[in-house]
Order: structure tokens, then sequence, then C-alpha cells
């Protein structure tokens, strides 16, 4: 089971009960590929200070290239879903103050044609300015590519400065993960030295398993000035076992962080690799204070993948523990009956799991086998808990804390998706039969809340619905994927 405890699944595809769909506004890449270009797919984004939301990710020039572009958008939502002439499904086409119709800005890099691809953007606590990280090619060397920081203008969305920083990165290099810290300067955190020559995804798109993880720190001067100059880190980590690290990693990078203060100082957490693997640093001095083992022979061995972190605090501001969103697969010979053949099936479940503030040990942990809950809309109206546990998997990769009312912190909210993948001839005889009778052929994006004991508290994956205008404007479900979370200051 999911939970302890009794729990509700409801037929239109949620659990518990969850807060009904406010409304969906799309900015379709189709009908602004000059703006945002071909097929834009985010991978990050967060809430502004005048109540914008900003995604950033990857798009392509046309339908057919292979040739990704950084884009980052702003969207300024409307105070009341009846705004929208379609609040479940409602386009936004270009640039403009009709919060109903229009996109704030979109900002996009065609990098003179080569590899771009933005990944994590966050906001200056003032509001004036975004940091968007990613990786790009700055060379005519179409094998070499680094990380790329760029500083956009909140309110207008254009450049304000961009940098390449290749010192003592090797050939390939890239960002996955920016934060701002207290003192104005920023951290960014990603890979060097990666061997492989092919460009690596990011988020559900795929994770960096070559390169050595690393973090830089940036000075609030570097974040405040007008122009990029020369940047040069306050401190940088690698983990590379040199000078006394005790993390010692060739196949990662830091995908995701938090900073936080601990007892007074400054701490930045990340996650450094495709395990269940947690890396705590000074962020005034970059020195290392804690690493929890490399998930192989020591640490958190057989606990999965970790795609993002939170950090839990008791009332009194002290640190109590670490809590990551994330996936487990557990290989399996059998499958209620079946055979599995030489390869075997895979379990894959989404995960929630809560580490202790000294990383010795878990607290506990929560998987999400989403191939038992049912329903949904429309084409998944008819959906039911399927006998098979290795056929329809459960990703999580953005988390987020969530408050109540009054501020206090109750729980956490994970983005996550939920489908068969990567089709129906992996599964052997009668799971690839009901394979190919199952809607959940399509993926749909999911998202799972929980309490501070690990329990599910609700989840929904009802899906994103659009009106087909081919079939008379009747509602259909598309394929989604969702890949962050953020909880805006009104508590949606």
């Amino acid at each position: 089971t999911t939970t302890a405890g009794a729990f509700t699944f409801n037929a239109d595809g949620t659990g518990g009960t969850a807060p009904a769909v406010r409304h969906y506004a799309v900015v379709n890449g189709e009908a602004n590929v000059a703006a945002t270009g071909h097929g834009p797919h985010a991978a990050d984004g967060q809430v502004c200070a005048d109540g914008g939301y900003l995604a950033a990710g990857i798009s392509v020039p046309t339908e057919m290239s292979q040739i990704g572009q950084c884009v980052v958008s702003k969207v300024m939502p409307c105070a009341t879903a009846a705004e929208y002439a379609m609040p479940l499904g409602n386009d936004l086409n270009g640039a403009g103050a009709n919060c109903a119709e229009n996109f704030k800005w979109a900002w996009l890099n065609n990098n003179n044609n080569r590899y771009c691809h933005m990944v994590s953007v966050k906001e200056s606590a003032d509001g004036s300015y975004i940091l968007a990280a990613g990786t790009r090619q700055s060379t005519s060397t179409s094998n070499n590519y680094n990380g790329y920081v760029v500083k956009i203008d909140s309110a207008t969305g254009t450049t304000i400065w961009e940098f390449d920083y290749l010192t003592g990165a090797g050939s390939r290099s890239g960002f996955e993960t920016v934060h701002l810290t207290s003192d104005g300067g920023f951290i960014v955190g990603g890979f060097m030295n990666r061997v492989d020559t092919e460009k690596p995804g990011f988020k559900s798109g795929g994770q960096v398993d070559q390169g050595i993880p690393v973090m830089h720190k940036f000075s609030a001067a570097q974040a405040a000035s007008s122009s990029a100059g020369t940047p040069t880190p306050v401190w940088s980590y690698s983990c590379d076992g040199a000078s006394g690290r005790t993390c010692n990693l060739n196949d990662g990078s830091v995908k995701n962080m938090r900073v936080f203060t601990d007892a007074g100082v400054e701490k930045v957490v990340g996650l450094p690799t495709s395990r269940s693997i947690l890396l705590v640093l000074d962020a005034i001095t970059g020195s290392e204070i804690a690493y929890s083992g490399d998930g192989l022979s020591s640490g958190f061995i057989g606990d999965g993948t970790a795609n993002d972190i939170e950090v839990e605090k008791d009332a009194s501001g002290a640190v109590t523990g670490y809590v990551t969103s994330g996936l487990r697969a557990v290989p399996i010979q059998t499958d209620n009956g079946v055979a599995c053949g030489a390869d075997g099936c895979s379990v894959i479940t989404g995960s929630f799991t809560k580490y202790k503030a000294d990383l010795s040990a878990s607290e506990w942990k929560l998987d999400l086998q989403t191939g038992e809950w049912p329903g949904g809309a429309n084409a998944f109206a008819s959906v039911v808990a399927t006998p098979y546990k290795s056929l329809v998997y459960t990703e999580c990769w953005g988390l987020t804390s969530v408050k109540d009312g009054s501020g206090a912190h109750v729980g956490y909210a994970a983005a996550c998706g939920t489908g068969i993948e990567p089709g129906c001839g992996i599964h052997p005889g009668a799971i690839q039969t009901e394979c190919n009778n199952d809607p959940r052929k399509a993926w749909r994006g999911a998202v799972a809340r929980i309490d501070l004991s690990g329990n599910l508290v609700w989840y929904s994956i009802n899906s994103y619905q659009a009106p087909n205008e081919e079939a008379g404007g009747a509602m259909e479900s598309g394929e989604s994927a969702s890949e962050y979370i953020f909880q805006t200051p009104e508590g949606r």
C-alpha cells in the first residue's frame, strides 16, 4: 500500500481530498515559435515578487531540429480563473499585459544555432533580476560545452549580462542548479570533466551519469553588476577526493540544492549523483560539513534516485532532517505470476525519503505505486488498478515544502509523472497484453502531497485537459508531465 491506514481513491484520478484545479494557462510553442521556440520544455520555475511565474528550459528552432536553445518565460496569472476564456486550457499568445491572453515576456537564446539548454532559474530577493543557469556550446567545437549563467531583467526580459564558465572544467561541463545566498551572491551546481561527447539530458530528460560534481559560489558584486566581466568564484568545491574532501565521484552532477541557515551558519545541501547522496557545505567558505557516502559501498545504499531536496526545521529553527523526492527501481523476476524473462522486470515507484540531520540514517520512506490508483479525466476515466506492479512507472522530480494558512510547515508536495514507458514491447506475455489495452501509455503529470511523517495526504493525476476544437470543443486529456513545483504566497 502507498499509505498507512485508510485512504480514499476517487474516480476522477485524485486521492484523499485533493485541491481543485484552478486553471491551466499554456504558452504554446507552435503558436509562438519566434518568442519561445518550438516545443518548449520547462525544467524549473518559481513565483516572483510581483506575483508572476517563471519557467526555464529548452526548445528547438523548428519541429525537426536537434539543436537545443535556451528559453526563459514569465507569465502574470489572472487574479481569478473567471478572467480566462478557457480556464482549463487557456492559450497565451504573444508578449503583452493581458493576463488572460498574453505571456509577459519570453527570453530566447538560439546561441548562433549552437546547443543551449537552460535548467534552473531564480529571482533576486528584491525582484529586480533573474539568474538562470544551464549548459551551452560556447565555441565552434560541437562536442564541447560548458556551464552558462545569464542575468535577466525581471520586468522586461532583457539580458543584463551572461557568462560561460570553463575554468578547470575540461572540455565538457555544465550547470544544473542555481540558488541565491543571503549575502546577495549565488551558488551554481553542476559537473565538470565529462568524458562522453553526447550532450546530457536533465531532469526527466535524463541524468548526468559522467562527470565530477561541482559547486561554485559567486559574489554579491558579481550578481549586482551590470556586466559579467571575468567571473571568478569566491570558492569552488569539486567531488574529486582532493584536499581532504570525502566526496569522490566521477558519475554525476549537482542537480539540485537548497541554501539554508543552521545554528547561525549558512549552508548548502546538494544532490551530486543519480543516487541518493547528500552533500552539505558551508555556503560562506565552501568547506565540506557532511557527506552521506557514495551510495554504493557506503551511505544510503539502494535508496534509488533523489531528484530534489528540502530542509526540515523545528519550531526553533533547528534543522531536523532532509526530505528528498525521487524514484526507486526494483528488479523482480515474477510479476503476479508472470515470468519476467532473462532481463527481469522493473518496478519503478516515485518516492519520498526523510534523512536525519547528521546523515546517519533515513527516518522514513514512502513509495508511490500509481498503478494502483484508479480513474482520471476523459480517456482515463475507466482506468482501474493494474495487477502488474512493473507496468506503470512513477517518477518524482521537483519538491516543495507546504505551509498552512498560518504559515506552519505541514508537509511536502512533489511534481511527478506516471505512465507506461518506453512501450509495451519490453513486457512479457500477459503483461504486454494488459499494456496494449491500457490508456496509461500516455504519460500524465501527477502531484503528491505528504505530511511531516511521510503519510500520503492527497494526490492528483486528473491530467492536463484542453478543448479539442476539431471535436466541437470537447475536453480531452493530452500527455503531460510535471517537472517542478512551488507554493504561491496565497497558498495555492
